[in-house]
């Protein structure tokens, strides 16, 4: 008997117990070997022989060894069969362990790469397929009213403008924690990227939900960075319920209450909206504008329309605002600006119906002075995706001066969401405006969280207030 430790080398062994380094070097050569070798070694005077094996278990990285009296061994034909015979038999053994092994680490991995790829890295929670995976599991119990819920914070980018990727960030895993922590046991969440997280949850009465999006916002404004600064976001939701049709698949409900959030992302005073079959309708109807608007704009189907400003001191009209309005041809009457404006907001084409009456505003100012009309100012509206474009002081006070418009003849009016939500970019550029000879206003001041913060740190010239600022009356 030989005492060793787990993990020593075979070479160390043998020369320990021969005390020999020729008989080392015999056991290189035969490690050198691919078949069965054999070979005499003395240990204490006594004659053995050493037989090794490769038994084609790990690459041949598994070595069988027997150490046998050499004046006990059978005749050498006998000896070399049972030798062949037992390494053959440990072969076998070695070769199921070695499958087997093989199996579990495969399944490991697999199940390490399967966690991997159902795992948002940055925020650590479930991403979209690991929230499909989880919500396909828990939509067996039949007995929850469940609703898919996708939800984000309105113009979450400005976070990510304002203060860095690194406070977006922690404001994401801040939103996780709070999931978390709200949750119930039969429900999961996870987050899809962008800013947007996907709640599968309980839905049986609405208020009851309201309530839960109303906690869960008011949770996130307590957030520091936004305490801090004095700066307050909104919930944006869609939500599709399950029972409207069971059978659909995780990922379309998903497609479906993403679509409504969509809607709830431009409104500046709605919180979540639920997908139903007029949703749907709206969707196909926003699609069939989708595909007209740039012939629409082409064929001179946007046009310019100018809303009387009265003062009631002078009694007389002194200014105008710049109305557009669409005449579609093929319904052969006017559609209204609701049903178009803020879908222009979300695939972007508002930028190019902006620049549009800009110019068509420019060119009536210039030819009313050609013509020796009485010329009054006319404020403009400026959506918020046309005054993010890094273009933008440059396209307006540009094309002014291109036209010869006087100065204080063009006010750009902001509305008060944008004014709220990047105070410091519009304090630029209404700085680069009046230098451009461009008057600023804000307009609907009421709608949303009406500020006197923001008013002080913005050189306005006008502020328009939202009949709602004074709906139970005047004081």
């Amino acid at each position: 008997h030989f005492s060793y430790d787990l993990g020593s080398n075979c070479l160390d062994l043998v020369e320990t117990i021969t005390g020999n380094k020729d008989d080392v070097d015999t056991l290189m050569k035969m490690l050198k070997e691919t078949g069965l070798m054999a070979a005499e070694i003395s240990i204490s005077d006594e004659s053995y022989t050493l037989v090794s094996k490769p038994i084609g278990a790990f690459n041949d990285h598994i070595y069988l060894f027997t150490l046998s009296e050499s004046n006990r061994l059978v005749p050498i034909e006998f000896d070399y069969a049972g030798h062949l015979t037992f390494v053959l038999i440990i072969t076998i053994i070695a070769l199921i362990i070695d499958v087997s092994f093989a199996i579990r680490f495969r399944k490991r991995v697999d199940d390490a790469v399967s966690s991997v790829n159902l795992q948002d890295a940055i925020v650590e929670c479930p991403n979209i397929e690991g929230f499909k995976k989880n919500a396909t599991k828990l939509l067996h119990h039949k007995s929850l009213n469940y609703a898919i819920v996708v939800f984000s914070l309105k113009r979450f980018h400005f976070i990510e403008d304002q203060f860095g990727a690194d406070a977006s960030v922690s404001l994401l895993k801040y939103m996780k924690e709070i999931l978390v922590a709200l949750c119930h046991e039969n429900e999961t969440f996870g987050y899809v990227g962008d800013g947007k997280f996907l709640l599968l949850m309980d839905f049986n009465q609405e208020n009851i939900f309201r309530n839960r999006l109303s906690v869960f916002e008011g949770i996130i404004n307590k957030y520091e960075t936004l305490k801090e600064n004095r700066v307050k976001m909104q919930l944006a939701a869609g939500v599709y319920l399950v029972k409207d049709n069971p059978n659909k698949t995780v990922a379309d409900m998903i497609d479906c209450a993403t679509i409504v959030c969509g809607d709830t992302q431009n409104s500046t005073n709605l919180t979540y909206a639920i997908y139903t079959d007029s949703v749907r309708d709206k969707i196909n109807q926003n699609e069939h504008l989708e595909a007209r608007m740039e012939a629409a704009l082409s064929g001179n189907e946007f046009r310019l329309f100018l809303q009387p400003k009265y003062n009631v001191e002078r009694d007389e009209v002194d200014s105008a605002e710049a109305l557009v309005r669409w005449f579609d041809y093929q319904k052969g009457d006017y559609r209204y600006p609701a049903e178009f404006i803020g879908l222009f907001e979300s695939n972007g084409f508002i930028v190019e119906m902006d620049h549009f009456i800009y110019l068509e505003v420019l060119k009536y100012l210039n030819e009313s002075k050609a013509r020796g009309n009485k010329v009054v100012p006319i404020s403009v509206n400026v959506s918020r995706v046309t005054a993010a474009n890094a273009d933008f002081v440059n396209f307006y006070v540009g094309n002014k001066r291109r036209y010869s418009i006087d100065d204080g003849l063009i006010t750009l009016e902001f509305t008060e969401s944008y004014a709220t939500e990047d105070y410091h970019k519009l304090s630029e550029i209404v700085t680069a405006l009046h230098e451009g000879g461009i008057r600023c206003s804000i307009d609907d001041f009421g709608v949303g969280y009406s500020s006197f913060h923001i008013l002080k740190n913005l050189e306005m010239d006008e502020l328009k207030l939202d009949r709602l600022f004074l709906s139970d009356g005047v004081d």
